[in-house]
């Protein structure tokens, strides 16, 4: 984990750079673990963003990986959040993504946003929303998995 840190973090620290350069936000988007990836495991990933977060000021980490584990900590596991690969994310799992990133921008963002997939009940809307805002608490708290 500590060199793959090492090699990424001077491609990062250059995104970094040209995301500053134009007064923008920069958010890295932390992903779940893929199943082929075995030696992957959510605290690996969450400790290398954590590692990225605390040597590069200013980076903001939308923990997406934290909401897939907390949906299927409340049960959620058969929601559809990713397509028939098991890798990439399902129309609900973009949702999921999205939501993330924009509480990581600004969690009362979420309140006034209006869009979601078509034929999600408003139920749903809202627990997503509410999952997104969970899982970057959990991340401000250092609570890994």
């Amino acid at each position: 984990l500590e060199v793959i840190c090492q090699q990424f973090n001077p491609v990062l620290s250059k995104f970094l750079e040209l995301v500053k350069s134009v007064d923008a936000m920069p958010v890295m988007y932390m992903a779940h673990p893929y199943e082929r990836l075995a030696h992957t495991s959510l605290d690996d990933i969450c400790l290398a963003h954590k590692m990225a977060e605390k040597s590069h000021d200013g980076l903001k980490i939308a923990p997406g990986g934290l909401a897939h584990s907390l949906m299927k900590q409340i049960g959620m596991e058969d929601m559809s959040l990713l397509d028939e690969d098991l890798e990439h994310p399902s129309e609900q799992g973009l949702y999921l993504h999205a939501l993330c990133i924009v509480a990581c921008i600004g969690r009362e963002k979420l309140a006034g946003l209006q869009w979601a997939p078509d034929g999600m009940p408003d139920s749903q809307v809202q627990m997503f929303k509410q999952i997104a805002v969970d899982s970057l608490e959990a991340w401000d708290r250092d609570v890994i998995t």
